[in-house]
């Protein structure tokens, strides 16, 4: 299930939920804080770079140290 971010205009809240799949992208849900209507916002990436090019700058002339 995706997580997706969302922040309350109204009470300056930031807050995370999962939503399924069949729902579609989720544009907006309902403030845990004040039940107002909180907008979806962009989220950082959670992903990591591991192997050779990684380890050398991603150059493919240079030697991992």
């Amino acid at each position: 299930m995706p997580l997706y971010e969302f922040y309350c205009k109204k009470c300056n809240y930031t807050f995370e939920e999962l939503h399924e799949k069949c729902e579609g992208q989720a544009k907006y849900s309902i403030c845990p804080k004040c039940n107002e209507l909180a907008k979806k916002i962009m989220s950082a990436g959670s992903f990591i770079v591991n192997g050779h090019n990684a380890a050398n700058g991603y150059s493919k002339n240079n030697k991992a140290p």
